[in-house]
């Protein structure tokens, strides 16, 4: 998946999923294929606005929900497969209030069959400034983990800047953490990984993965017109050789261009169907404002 060579097309059956009732969004999918789950079906945890859904599906193109809400009020789900346990990591809301800006922690669940999970453990709170921002305690999301020469390796967002257009808020910073320990504890670094931001370019969130090469990222990079201050963005490849210094691909791998998805893409997961398929399962806004509708849709390369 290394390659920025590949070529991406949009799935014919997008949107795939649709916010569920009484959601008007459904967004940061991550992806478990068949190969790799305990009943040979699809997984797709993601969250709206109430907490994280679970979604099956048999051939990873028509979901459906399977059961309620995983957990309330928690953002930006990770599935990892270790063996036979599946951990999920996602951001805690502490509480909503104060919107746009909120309080959160890190947490971690898991299980052997993707039904019945454990009792939730805190793995990473906010410590240093730039964990902060006008909240008094911080906010720590977007988790992704990676294995690597017998450590794991947490990435995950902090620092909120406000988008006005949207009404939500964007993480400005990317932090690592290490552990020997899967469920930790977690020993974050004292200083981001990724800081470059501007009033006009912000590289957010970024979901990153292990190859034969070094590592591969999927980022969200958002640009702000400065006149109309209207807001969008897009999914661009980012590569490291060793995880932490990090060089983003110029051009975009998958852009607002339809109705759906007329604003902003967000961050997603890459997969390989049991052919070898690359897949990139994202999220995608088709206008702005605090109601617009945000969806998840697929992009495939051969």
């Amino acid at each position: 998946m290394r390659s920025q060579k590949d070529t991406w097309d949009d799935h014919p059956n997008n949107p795939l999923i649709k916010p569920p009732f009484p959601e008007w969004l459904i967004a940061d999918p991550t992806v478990l294929p068949a190969v790799d789950s305990p009943d040979g079906k699809w997984h797709l945890f993601a969250h709206g606005l109430l907490g994280i859904y679970h979604y099956c599906s048999y051939d990873g193109i028509h979901w459906q929900k399977a059961g309620g809400i995983i957990s309330f009020l928690a953002l930006r789900p990770f599935i990892f497969r270790e063996k036979d346990r599946y951990y999920l990591f996602y951001e805690k809301v502490n509480a909503p209030f104060g919107l746009p800006y909120y309080n959160s922690h890190l947490e971690l669940i898991h299980s052997r069959d993707l039904v019945h999970w454990s009792q939730p453990k805190t793995i990473l709170k906010p410590r240093y400034s730039w964990h902060k921002t006008k909240n008094k305690i911080g906010n720590l999301g977007n988790p992704s983990l990676v294995k690597t020469n017998g450590f794991y390796r947490l990435y995950y967002s902090s620092g909120l800047i406000s988008f006005s257009d949207t009404f939500f808020c964007e993480p400005g910073y990317q932090g690592v953490a290490t552990t020997k320990k899967i469920t930790g504890p977690y020993r974050p670094a004292k200083k981001p990984i990724i800081k470059k931001y501007s009033p006009k370019t912000l590289k957010s969130t970024t979901r990153v993965t292990n190859t034969s090469g070094g590592f591969l990222g999927l980022q969200t990079l958002f640009r702000t017109n400065l006149l109309s201050r209207e807001s969008s963005s897009a999914l661009h490849l980012t590569f490291s050789n060793d995880g932490l210094t990090w060089v983003t691909a110029k051009e975009p791998v998958i852009t607002p261009n339809v109705s759906w998805k007329k604003t902003h893409v967000y961050v997603g997961s890459f997969v390989k169907n049991e052919s070898g398929q690359k897949r990139i399962y994202y999220n995608a806004r088709g206008s702005r404002g605090f109601f617009g509708r945000e969806m998840i849709g697929l992009a495939t390369s051969k």
